[in-house]
């Protein structure tokens, strides 16, 4: 009998016991720096478990007894003690042969056709985060990344899969929960499958190990908000090199060899310097990240309004992105559910649309915005009024967003008292079905 069928007939404790026992294990081979130690640990203990359960089957048959595998899962699990641990044992005494003397690990060959025969995937997690990496997304406060991080949670939960989320900047249970439910999924999904934890102090052992099994049960997406605040809670220093390795080595670089994709968001403070690209701290946060992406707002992130972030690419490893590339335009549009007629946001990420001929700007998440206020006004609005809604963008922003949508025939300027001018809406603009192509060509549809 193989170790994954006596495995998938474990349940609660019986399991839960096993699994502390493969994790002891785990941690003293590491104890040793040999991962191929660990590695060849780790299957001593399945075959052990497979081996043991097989004796205490045929026990049970010949004594004409029923046999009840999680009522065995103590014996089970010491079979991985007395059994896995002795081997282990040999290995470790074999190893400090043949490093007598030295200090620190021996360094051992591996075959890189066999660890790499995976060729890298794309990006499949909200077509922006991959598998088994590590990313940095960056950007001033309130510019959407916790949005961006949620929008692609939801996504995963839609398919199935739990997602972990660490909450060490104090967002709190409220405001996410509020935020899943405006991305349109239900109670039962949150609770079934979102994994949120706040943590308080340095993570243990078990806790780092609660997410690798999660991982382990199908979670793909394991998002912490934010570096600073992890770190803080780690007792460790964002200016000191070695105390963001130290971070990255015990829970990030430990979750990505797991196989899941590891969002890290930092703040950026606001700045008159357009050019920094990384919060307050060590230079290792980016160096350290197989994929740097940093965020400038488009349209602030506003209740009932939505929003829109930029996203580019400053550092991407696997390359399907393209380092200094435009990845595209994260917007959260304001609908009403089809189901019940409640309010609810649909997430998306475009290709950036805001470059047209000859290097003009289109501002097509602000023209949606402005868009949007002129329709639902009672009366066309002036200027002033639609400055006010669009806050927190400049106003030339929306100055150019207005100019652009009379240009393209989306809306006109009636005259209003006094000489002023008022916006009045002639056709309702939507990013999503802009035909004008990123060079400012007209994209023609296909026939049908």
């Amino acid at each position: 009998m193989s170790a994954e069928t006596i495995y998938g007939l474990l349940t609660g404790d019986a399991l839960a016991c096993v699994r502390e026992r493969e994790r002891e294990l785990a941690n003293l081979a590491a104890t040793f720096y040999r991962p191929s130690i660990s590695n060849a640990a780790t299957m001593e203990a399945k075959k052990a478990v497979a081996e043991r359960a097989d004796e205490m089957l045929a026990e049970s048959i010949e004594a004409g007894e029923p046999f009840d595998f999680n009522l065995s899962g103590y014996a089970l699990a010491d079979a991985i003690v007395s059994e896995t641990f002795w081997n282990l044992d040999v290995a470790r005494m074999s190893a400090q042969e043949a490093t007598d003397g030295e200090v620190g690990g021996a360094w051992a060959w591996e075959n890189v056709v066999e660890l790499g025969a995976e060729p890298p995937a794309p990006p499949t997690i909200a077509d922006l985060f991959y598998e088994g990496a590590f990313h940095l997304l960056s950007g001033e406060f309130d510019v959407g990344k916790s949005w961006a991080g949620l929008h692609a949670a939801a996504g995963e939960m839609r398919k199935g899969n739990p997602v972990v989320w660490i909450d060490t900047d104090g967002m709190g249970p409220n405001l996410i929960l509020e935020r899943l439910r405006l991305l349109d999924l239900d109670d039962e999904t949150i609770k079934r499958l979102f994994r949120y934890v706040r943590p308080s102090g340095s993570a243990s052992e078990s806790s780092v190990a609660l997410v690798t099994d999660s991982i382990e049960e199908g979670a793909r997406l394991v998002v912490i908000d934010s570096f600073n605040s992890a770190l803080s809670e780690e007792g460790l220093d964002p200016v000191s090199t070695p105390d963001v390795d130290a971070f990255l080595s015990k829970m990030v670089k430990v979750w990505t060899r797991a196989g899941a994709s590891v969002v890290v968001l930092d703040h950026l403070p606001k700045a008159k310097d357009a050019s920094r690209r990384y919060a307050f701290g060590s230079q290792r946060k980016t160096t350290g990240a197989d994929v740097h992406l940093s965020a400038r707002s488009v349209a602030t992130f506003e209740r009932g309004l939505g929003g829109a972030m930029r996203i580019k690419a400053e550092k991407d490893r696997p390359g399907f992105h393209g380092t200094g590339k435009i990845v595209g335009v994260f917007t959260l549009a304001p609908t009403l559910s089809k189901q019940d007629g409640r309010v609810i946001y649909v997430g998306s990420i475009e290709p950036d649309m805001t470059e047209g001929a000859d290097g003009e700007i289109r501002r097509t998440g602000l023209m949606e915005r402005v868009s949007r206020f002129i329709e639902q006004a009672d009366e066309p609005p002036k200027r002033t009024a639609i400055f006010e809604a669009i806050d927190g963008v400049r106003r030339s922003y929306v100055e150019e967003a207005i100019k652009t949508l009379i240009e393209e025939g989306f809306a006109e300027d009636v005259p209003g008292a006094r000489n002023a001018k008022h916006l009045r809406s002639i056709a309702p603009y939507r990013e999503a079905e802009d035909r004008i192509g990123r060079y400012g060509e007209v994209i023609e549809e296909e026939p049908s």
